[in-house]
């Protein structure tokens, strides 16, 4: 038996969130606790929490920064959305808050509690989501190619092949060698892709 004594996810969500009710209220200044919401994370939301169970304990701007520095759009775009979104999650019972400053500016530092990282552990080892095919821009454009002529297919296929290459000149995470690694490996799949995907249009367009 492991150390949850049989309970699920939720069940210990829940159970660790209401054993640090008291904490969970001082931390945010709150004099009742709000009840924890025990809805699913989007992706947005356990990326945020996994950068800061990262540092332990981060700042709005810290994590918008990182969000801000992906490479990816989807993550880059998201940038702008993280401030309210911690707040949320703060009133939702995954964050603790504690008011601090640097120099004369106050800022408030968020770190998981142990409700947090329960939300945390069950978005990131969630098998049917990690194998989810998700919103692949290169897949929707290749699936209505059919719309434009042979020549026209042939050209947004060799610029796609040149901004491919573009992009594994850049070197994500050069401070990070595991990140840095996963990421080639990410630009690897996504040229795999896209020779796999040329095979295909071609065979349907004869």
């Amino acid at each position: 038996m492991d150390d949850t004594g049989g309970m699920n996810v939720t069940e210990v969500t829940a159970t660790c969130f209401f054993e640090q009710c008291n904490q969970f209220g001082q931390d945010c200044g709150a004099t009742e606790p709000k009840e924890l919401d025990l809805a699913e994370l989007t992706d947005l939301e356990g990326a945020a929490l996994a950068e800061v169970a990262r540092r332990g304990v981060a700042t709005s701007y810290a994590i918008s920064r990182a969000f801000a520095d992906s490479p990816s759009e989807f993550w880059s775009g998201s940038a702008g959305a993280v401030y309210p979104m911690l707040r949320r999650l703060t009133e939702r019972g995954l964050l603790a808050a504690d008011m601090g400053a640097r120099g004369r500016r106050a800022h408030i530092g968020y770190s998981l509690n142990a409700a947090g990282h329960a939300a945390l552990k069950a978005w990131l080892l969630d098998p049917k989501r990690g194998s989810g095919l998700g919103f692949d821009p290169l897949r929707t454009r290749a699936v209505h190619l059919h719309l434009a002529s042979a020549d026209e297919v042939d050209t947004f296929l060799a610029q796609i092949r040149v901004a491919m290459q573009e992009q594994s000149t850049h070197i994500a995470w050069q401070d990070d060698e595991r990140l840095s690694a996963i990421h080639e490996a990410v630009l690897q799949n996504r040229r795999d892709l896209l020779q796999r995907l040329t095979k295909v249009l071609k065979k349907f367009s004869t």
